[in-house]
């Protein structure tokens, strides 16, 4: 076994020179030696020599460990599911998360299904500091901040973020129904080339949060609006495209986009459904004045449930 020794203060970049060229022994511990340091490297190279250094304990997956096999992870704040029979065991499951993941400074548990007025998710600190709920986010070059507690965010969407900014053409004007923290928005806004994007959103901390990551993402052409969609989107003008992340509501909210969008203007609406009652939601959407164009089945939510992606145009 070799290793490197360098100065405390240059020990940093050593180890990211070591990394760039696959030299960096990641199965063994860095010793600190006075004002030096011990660096283990993957074999014998230009200014190393033998040392014996003590290997790291590789620390068991979640799954391994626990049988749980997913979580996210929001910024510094990680949010698990813990089925009730496992709850006994909640703090040593969010100390293993924190070991997983050093960086983290807080560990959730929800605790129940979204509620109230802002169909907010209800979570429990299990790991980690009081207070710990507030962070920033990043995904594909974009920051966003948020609270946990106080804000709808999930990371596991940053796959159909990106993917409706194709579905956006030049020159035209969108409006996000439901825009929270303001992620859809300012994906569009960095990702294609509309004249405009609104967003509405009714929770007043979403709404702040979402001014605060215009600033950080430096966007120019996203307005952000505090208050109820019914309200405030027929107020608009013609819209061209409005999207309605809310698989659980959006249907809800078909005839407000109705009367906000131009003849042939489309909606992009998110849908929870089982296979068998699709049909019955799709046909809200010829009700209201659409003609659906395309269906995409996405992602199973519950073990009867699916979302679905509908694209519809305005004919009438």
């Amino acid at each position: 076994m070799y290793a490197v020794k360098v100065e405390k203060q240059d020990a940093q970049k050593k180890i990211n020179s070591l990394k760039a060229k696959n030299q960096y022994d990641r199965s063994r511990k860095i010793l600190e030696d006075g004002d030096m340091v011990w660096i283990p490297v993957t074999g014998e190279i230009p200014g190393s020599t033998k040392k014996t250094l003590k290997k790291r304990e590789k620390t068991p997956g979640l799954g391994e460990a626990h049988d749980i096999h997913s979580f996210d992870i929001i910024g510094e704040v990680a949010v698990v599911f813990i089925p009730d029979v496992q709850r006994n065991t909640k703090g040593a499951i969010g100390q293993h998360i924190m070991k997983l993941h050093p960086r983290l400074k807080a560990v959730y548990m929800e605790v129940g299904a979204a509620s109230g007025e802002f169909r907010l998710q209800q979570l429990e600190l299990i790991a980690g500091p009081r207070g710990g709920s507030e962070t920033v986010h990043k995904e594909n070059g974009l920051s966003f901040e948020l609270d946990v507690l106080k804000v709808f965010f999930s990371p596991r969407q940053l796959t159909e973020r990106m993917k409706l900014t194709s579905f956006v053409n030049e020159g035209e004007v969108v409006c996000v129904f439901f825009s929270g923290v303001a992620p859809i928005p300012i994906y569009l806004s960095s990702f294609s080339k509309p004249l405009k994007v609104i967003g509405i959103e009714l929770n007043p901390d979403s709404h702040e949060y979402g001014l605060k990551n215009l600033q950080r993402n430096k966007i120019e052409n996203v307005e952000l609006i505090k208050g109820d969609v019914r309200k405030l989107a027929p107020t608009l003008g013609p819209i061209d495209l409005i999207i309605m992340p809310l698989p659980k509501g959006a249907l809800l909210f078909l005839d407000t986009a109705s009367q906000s969008l131009k003849v042939g203007g489309r909606v992009i609406v998110y849908v929870a459904s089982s296979p068998e009652e699709l049909d019955t939601k799709l046909k809200l959407f010829e009700k209201h004045g659409f003609r659906v164009a395309q269906t995409r089945k996405e992602l199973q939510i519950s073990p009867k449930e699916w979302r679905y992606v509908i694209h519809a145009v305005k004919i009438e």
